[in-house]
């Protein structure tokens, strides 16, 4: 990947979760002009940062360097089953449903909380048909 796309990848993830360009650099203990240059195709961070950044993010390492044109990030196939942990208990994950999950992640808060009641609504139909 090149010194650009990937400036361009930072920039849509910054973007997407609300940060500006100050905050990263602070996470990342790094001046804003660093990060700068990385969203810019200046300078190539390090995979430190990179995994630092994908970690702020709530993304894998090929969400951040792979770009929508070397994936199909509308089809389920390209997301991995993987197991995750929430509350001491471990959950697989399908493909269709680490998908939902990074869909969900990329909205405002405000859709996120209308997702929310939408999923509640639907499973109170399955519960009381």
């Amino acid at each position: 990947m090149d010194n650009a796309t990937l400036g361009r990848q930072l920039l849509k993830y910054r973007k997407l979760n609300h940060y500006t360009q100050k905050e990263v650099g602070k996470y990342l203990n790094i001046q804003r002009q660093t990060y700068s240059n990385y969203e810019r195709g200046i300078r190539m961070p390090d995979l430190k940062t990179l995994s630092s950044l994908a970690a702020l993010y709530r993304i894998s390492l090929d969400d951040l360097l792979l770009t929508d044109t070397l994936k199909d990030s509308s089809s389920a196939d390209f997301y991995h089953e993987g197991v995750v942990s929430a509350s001491n208990s471990r959950i697989l994950l399908t493909g269709t449903e680490a998908k939902l999950i990074m869909d969900y992640r990329s909205l405002s808060p405000e859709l996120q909380e209308t997702a929310v009641l939408h999923m509640k609504f639907l499973k109170s139909q399955t519960e009381n048909p």
